[in-house]
């Protein structure tokens, strides 16, 4: 899945467990070797990789300086990583948002954290099978492991071909062996089994808002997505968007 991530890549393996990182990078922020990835915690805590932009990032590094930790550079992946690795991943989940997907090593517990954002934002697919776990950003990266059973789902594509979707049945893919991390959930691999875990739930009684207080929201949500150390660009569709 190089184009990706064309700005650069790496990997990086577990020294003491069954565990191999892989990451193609667009840079964003951080746009220097200190924004790499995989990143590692300096103190051994874990390993990241992550895709996505987290909103409201520069209030959490505030959070965490005023904790005793440091920085070494300006990504957003720096504060994941040291937020993680302090808060752990339900309490981290719990004070994030933004379009992120990623995988948190945590070197204690020895397991393999999978989220995804609140609504989906960023794709994250996996296989799970005999003990084996993979996961990616594309269906495609699966495909290249032999043992990922990538025979279709005839019903998902006969609901594709009636609704033009599959994800009105939530993680459904049109191949029996992949499978999607659901929007506002993790899961945890402790190296036999896969548990997903539902972390956000949308609120359905939310009261109607005045003019002036959508106004503020939507300032608000712009202007924290307006954070980049790139040239900055927007198109405005005609649609629902």
């Amino acid at each position: 899945i190089r184009h990706r991530g064309p700005d650069g890549h790496g990997l990086w393996s577990s020294p003491d467990a069954p565990l191999c990182l892989a990451h193609r990078r667009l840079a964003i922020q951080g746009l220097g070797e200190q924004g790499a990835q995989p990143m590692l915690h300096p103190e051994g805590r874990g390993a990241l990789i992550y895709n996505g932009e987290l909103f409201g990032a520069g209030e959490l590094r505030a959070a965490l300086q005023k904790l005793g930790v440091s920085f070494r550079g300006t990504s957003d992946t720096e504060i994941l990583l040291h937020a993680l690795a302090l808060w752990g991943v339900e309490k981290t989940l719990g004070r994030i948002s933004g379009q992120f997907a990623f995988a948190w090593f945590d070197a204690a517990s020895k397991r393999l954290y999978l989220a995804r954002d609140r609504v989906g934002i960023r794709p994250l697919y996996y296989a799970c099978d005999r003990g084996r776990l993979a996961a990616g950003s594309e269906q495609k990266a699966l495909l290249l492991l032999p043992w990922v059973d990538r025979r279709p789902r005839i019903d998902a594509l006969l609901r594709y071909l009636v609704l033009g979707r599959t994800d009105d049945i939530p993680g459904e893919t049109m191949l029996e062996g992949i499978r999607a991390l659901p929007p506002g959930h993790c899961a945890a691999w402790d190296g036999k089994e896969l548990v997903l875990h539902r972390y956000y739930r949308a609120e359905t009684d939310v009261p109607v808002s005045t003019v002036a207080a959508v106004r503020r929201q939507l300032v608000r949500a712009v202007s924290e997505q307006l954070v980049g150390d790139v040239p900055l660009g927007a198109m405005v569709s005609g649609g629902l968007d």
